[in-house]
C-alpha cells in the first residue's frame, strides 16, 4: 500500500532530544530508545532490545519499583520455599539440644552476645574472668540474653559457669564490662557461709 502521509517524530541523540512537550514523542537515534513528554519530564517508553535488558513494561507490571516475580517472593508461603530443611536447627545439631560454640579463646564482652536468646560456649578459664568453678583447662558457659545485648531495658546478659569443681553466675555491668564472679555451688558439701553468700 502507497505511503501518502509521512508523520514523524522528535528524534536526535539523546543527549540532545531535550524536554519534550506534554505528549510529543522523542526517538534517540544513537540509543533507539522512545521517549513522551510528562508534565514532571521525559519519561521512558521503550528501551533497546538488546540481549539482558529488562523492561519496566514487562517485568514491574504493577509500577512498584520491584521485579514481579521479586515481589511475589516477599510474601511465598512456606510451602512454597523449596531446599527448606527437614528438621531444625537447620545448621546442624539435634532439635532438642543446644550447640557448643568452641570460642576457647575468646574474651566476649556483653555487647557482643545476640540478643533476645540462650547461647551456650566452650570457654578456657582465663576469656571468662577464670570464674572459680573450673579445676582442668575448660568452662561450659551458657548465657541469657535478654531484651538486647548491649542495653539495660530488658536486662544485661547474665553467664552461668559450668566446671568440675561446681557452678557459679556473673552478670554485665555495661556494655563492656561483666560483674565480679558468684559461686553457687561446689562440687561436694558447701559450708554454712557459702550457702549464706559470705
Amino acid at each position: 500500500m502507497a505511503r501518502k502521509v509521512l508523520i514523524q517524530i522528535r528524534r536526535g541523540l539523546e543527549t540532545a532530544i531535550g524536554t519534550l512537550a506534554v505528549g510529543e514523542l522523542g526517538y534517540c537515534t544513537d540509543t533507539s530508545k522512545l521517549y513522551i513528554g510528562t508534565a514532571s519530564g521525559n519519561v521512558l517508553l521503550v528501551a533497546a532490545q538488546t540481549a539482558g535488558d529488562m523492561l519496566k513494561s514487562i517485568y514491574d507490571t504493577n509500577n512498584d519499583g520491584k521485579v514481579d516475580f521479586a515481589s511475589a517472593a516477599d510474601s511465598v508461603p512456606w510451602s512454597g520455599v523449596s531446599g527448606k530443611p527437614t528438621a531444625l536447627p537447620a545448621a546442624g545439631g539435634a532439635a532438642d539440644g543446644i550447640n557448643f560454640l568452641d570460642t576457647r579463646t575468646v574474651a566476649d564482652k556483653p555487647k557482643d552476645l545476640v540478643g533476645k536468646r540462650l547461647s551456650a560456649a566452650f570457654k578456657s578459664p582465663a576469656a571468662m574472668g577464670n570464674p572459680p568453678v573450673q579445676s582442668g583447662s575448660f568452662v561450659y558457659v551458657l548465657r541469657v540474653i535478654g531484651w538486647s545485648s548491649n542495653e539495660s531495658s530488658g536486662g544485661w546478659p547474665i553467664e552461668l559457669a559450668f566446671g568440675s569443681n561446681g557452678l557459679a553466675f556473673r552478670p554485665a555491668i555495661d556494655a563492656d564490662t561483666w560483674g565480679a564472679w558468684t559461686k553457687l555451688a561446689n562440687n561436694g558439701a558447701m559450708t554454712w557461709g557459702q550457702l549464706k553468700g559470705v
